[in-house]
């Protein structure tokens, strides 16, 4: 049977009435069917309510009652005594088929609460999972960036070492070829005393690159200790200084 969205106490109670002047017993199912629906919970809780309000009857006094019509009295009252009780087992009945809607619904309430559990603790391992990788990811980048710049520094070194031999070639091209002219003695003394800060500059530098001293830092202690290189000049390139180191030991 269907069932009405809602209904009203005013419908519920006029429904009641016309069953009763009707002569026909005024019980759950009877309104349930004269409503044409309704849940039997609220169609029990109306009629309490409804049955408290009807006025009491009072017994007429000194009513004498043949021995026949109380036999079919009571044989009246116990078929609506049946009748309410068969009224009542339906409505239990139908109470216990609507909690054991509701516990099947909280069931499968409760199975989608633990399937969304499951799935935030896999989306919880998945974040840690992206973490670690991204964490990987960021170290590789900075050790390519750090390979990066130390190529870039090579490249620069050979660059300047390129464009100084580069200068001294040009420069050999440019004089022009003379008679070798006898040199003072003044020039011979100070072409000796040039070899000889040439060969100290040279040992200097064969030293120092022993200790492990790249190139740069080489050039910055032979100008710290005031030693010249070969044309008189306090500081040194880089360039020249990794020329020498390769002449000598080759």
């Amino acid at each position: 049977m269907g069932r009405k969205a809602s209904f009203s106490y005013q419908e519920f109670a006029q429904a009641a009435d016309e069953l009763k002047y009707s002569g026909v017993p005024v019980t759950v199912r009877a309104v349930q069917e004269k409503l044409g629906g309704g849940s039997m919970t609220t169609i029990s809780s109306m009629l309490k309510e409804w049955n408290a309000q009807q006025p009491a009857v009072e017994p007429a006094a000194d009513l004498k009652v043949s021995p026949a019509l109380a036999v079919a009295f009571e044989g009246e009252l116990n078929k609506r005594i049946e009748g309410l009780r068969s009224e009542y087992q339906k409505i239990i009945a139908s109470l216990k088929a609507e909690i054991e809607g509701w516990t099947q619904e909280n069931g499968a309430l409760e199975n989608r609460i633990s399937e969304q559990l499951e799935r935030i603790a896999e989306l919880e391992i998945e974040k840690i999972e992206w973490q670690g990788e991204r964490r990987v990811k960021d170290e590789l980048i900075a050790k390519l960036e750090a390979e990066l710049k130390s190529e870039r520094e090579r490249r620069v070194e050979k660059g300047e070492e390129a464009a100084a031999f580069k200068a001294i070639i040009e420069n050999q091209k440019n004089k022009a070829p003379a008679e070798p002219a006898p040199k003072p003695k003044s020039l011979e003394s100070a072409s000796a005393s040039s070899a000889a800060d040439t060969s100290t500059a040279e040992k200097r530098i064969l030293e120092l690159n022993g200790e492990g001293l790249s190139v740069r830092e080489i050039a910055a202690k032979l100008a710290a200790e005031g030693i010249k290189t070969a044309v008189g000049k306090n500081e040194w390139n880089p360039g020249t200084i990794s020329k020498i180191i390769k002449r000598i030991k080759n």
